[in-house]
């Protein structure tokens, strides 16, 4: 069994339009940290379970 793990951070902002007053109205960021498990019984015809750039892709 092959297994292949990706960590990508990702950082997006973003305001909420509310019927109430909040600091959330104003624009904002946030972080992520995601992390992509990948497992296959066989490697692929190039010797991959998967190509990194098909996983940032998605």
């Amino acid at each position: 069994m092959y297994t292949v793990i990706k960590r990508l951070e990702v950082s997006a902002a973003h305001s909420l339009n509310l019927s109430y007053s909040s600091k959330c109205e104003n624009l904002h960021g946030h972080n992520w940290v995601i992390t992509v498990y990948c497992r296959s019984a066989e490697l692929n015809a190039d010797g991959m379970v998967v190509d990194f750039s098909h996983i940032k892709k998605v």
